[in-house]
């Protein structure tokens, strides 16, 4: 809906909305790679607290990103033994 080629109040709007809440609710578990993705479940009042049928607690927050300083630190501190993987 972002783009503007669809608008979320049209017929498929609606139905991939529900067929997004559909697939939320029937999962095992919800993984995030973004901090603030619970909270778009929980805009919709989605979740439990708030009367719908996901629980948060299923939900996961796995950074998809690199810490380059913590990532840099590592080369230099903990150096590989294979010479095809130094930098």
């Amino acid at each position: 809906f972002s783009f503007g080629k669809l608008r979320e109040k049209s017929l498929i709007g609606r139905l991939l909305v529900r067929g997004e809440y559909w697939i939320y609710r029937n999962a095992n578990a919800l993984i995030f790679t973004k901090e603030g993705d619970v909270d778009y479940i929980k805009e919709r009042k989605w979740d439990t607290d708030q009367g719908g049928a996901i629980d948060l607690r299923k939900c996961h927050y796995i950074n998809n990103g690199v810490d380059l300083k913590s990532f840099d630190k590592c080369v230099t501190e903990l150096p590989l033994g294979d010479p095809d993987l130094q930098p």
